[in-house]
């Protein structure tokens, strides 16, 4: 079990948190930052949060989803700015789908990154993200990995080990 040692932010969890009997909560070092991972577990679905302590109270700044066992996270250096970026795999609970997004800080803002299948040369491809189309982090090789079906059923991998094919948007604005 993990103590929180500021009380504004305790309350602030157990008030988000509080239908939910099964919730951890971990520090971690991310994106130049000390944050908090937030652990919602209920049906087998588990919802986790990242937050860091600011004076007006927390700031979100990464999020991840899926089944319990099937969840994966990794705080890594990839493009190797001196800075960690957080990368989660998450899993659609209706089906089955698994994509990953990255959070990665640049000066104030947090950015989250996806990867855009409609970006990469996917010969064959059916077109559907559904059950037909998987995305991975490969933590040993430090690539992205995308599976997917074509048309003939043939089942095809991409490997991307950098972060073309991505689209990026502002998810929070955080203060130093």
């Amino acid at each position: 079990t993990w103590r929180i040692r500021d009380d504004k932010l305790g309350q602030f969890i157990i008030r988000l948190f509080q239908d939910s009997p099964s919730e951890k909560v971990r520090e971690i070092s991310c994106m130049g930052l000390n944050c908090y991972s937030v652990v919602n577990l209920k049906d087998f679905f588990s919802k986790r949060g990242y937050y860091i302590k600011t004076e007006n109270g927390p700031i979100k700044i990464g999020e991840g989803y899926g089944f319990i066992r099937r969840y994966e996270e990794y705080v890594v250096d990839r493009d190797r700015d001196g800075l960690t970026e957080l990368i989660c795999e998450c899993v659609d609970n209706m089906s089955g789908s698994q994509r990953v997004f990255v959070y990665r800080r640049e000066g104030n803002i947090i950015k989250r990154g996806r990867i855009n299948p409609y970006k990469l040369e996917m010969t064959g491809w059916t077109g559907s993200l559904k059950c037909d189309y998987y995305e991975l982090y490969d933590p040993e090789r430090r690539v992205f990995i995308v599976r997917y079906t074509c048309t003939d059923k043939n089942t095809k991998t991409i490997t991307i080990a950098d972060y073309s094919g991505f689209e990026w948007e502002d998810y929070a604005c955080i203060s130093d």
